[in-house]
């Protein structure tokens, strides 16, 4: 039985979406699939910037926007589907007339796009801008955009901004994949990914192991090593506690009950018994 993949589905949808209306409205996709991020503005852009002499009709792209390739995430915002923009992406590197120069040019003309909105609009999310900028940057210089991830990764003290970096990897992986220089890059993500989500499970080994993308010198976030640095080996014994001050030795004393003569015990009679008290210290 064949498997049904992701991109069969993609393909599907899109071939779909593309008989409803005309050929050209797979054009106006294609070209708008590099983006992570979609608006009116910027799908009219796209189109009047590429597609003005391949007759796509200005209605495709409400026509685009509305339809199941893409979910509205805000406000006149809107993501593609992922399996269909990798769907369409590779169709349109495919592109006998189109390739891959296309899809750089498309990149430099988002790129100065997203500058212009960066100056214009203060009020956009600078978190998205950058999201948006280094998808744009992928396809124009992929290592200079690792090598701005890697160091965004060690400049990061914050849980919530890691699990935004590891996200913004895993959508980029299979541009980045391409590339053999940053495989450490990708070993290292996946590292990240794993102490946010089961720290117990990782490895010693991969924590202390060195990483490095580009020329950026990887260093795994303190606030992600210091409980698993600290967890004693199986079946050592518990020194420290995370929250807690250091521990301290225990100090044992050991005194002497002698029974006198005549005194009767319940199950069985000593003459000497031993008794342990165990005096805690205070935590430093």
């Amino acid at each position: 039985m064949n498997q049904i993949t992701d991109e069969m589905i993609a393909k599907n949808k899109v071939e779909r979406f593309v008989s409803r209306f005309e050929p050209s409205y797979h054009l106006l996709a294609c070209h708008v699939a590099l983006p992570l991020v979609l608006t009116p503005e910027l799908v009219n852009y796209l189109r009047v910037q590429f597609l003005k002499s391949e007759g796509v009709p200005w209605i495709a792209e409400a026509d685009l926007l509305l339809s199941d390739l893409c979910r509205p995430v805000g406000y006149e915002l809107y993501v593609m589907d992922e399996a269909v923009r990798a769907y369409l992406l590779k169709k349109l590197e495919q592109d006998e007339k189109f390739g891959e120069a296309r899809i750089k040019e498309i990149a430099r003309l988002l790129l100065s796009y997203i500058q212009h909105l960066a100056k214009t609009n203060p009020f956009l999310n600078s978190k998205e801008l950058q999201t948006q900028r280094w998808g744009a940057m992928l396809y124009v210089n992929t290592e200079e955009t690792v090598r701005e991830i890697a160091s965004a990764f060690n400049e990061c003290v914050d849980k919530a901004e890691l699990a935004r970096l590891v996200r913004i990897t895993e959508k980029f992986k299979d541009k980045i994949s391409q590339s053999n220089q940053v495989q450490e890059f990708l070993d290292y993500a996946q590292l990240v990914n794993d102490l946010l989500i089961q720290p117990e499970k990782v490895n010693l080994d991969s924590i202390n192991r060195s990483y490095q993308a580009s020329d950026v010198n990887l260093t795994v976030p303190k606030i992600l090593t210091a409980p698993i640095i600290d967890r004693p080996a199986s079946g050592d014994p518990v020194t420290q506690l995370e929250g807690f001050p250091p521990l301290k030795d225990l100090e044992y004393k050991t005194s002497t009950i002698v029974l006198l003569q005549g005194i009767e015990l319940l199950t069985q009679q000593f003459e000497v018994a031993e008794v342990e008290i165990l005096i805690f210290q205070n935590f430093a």
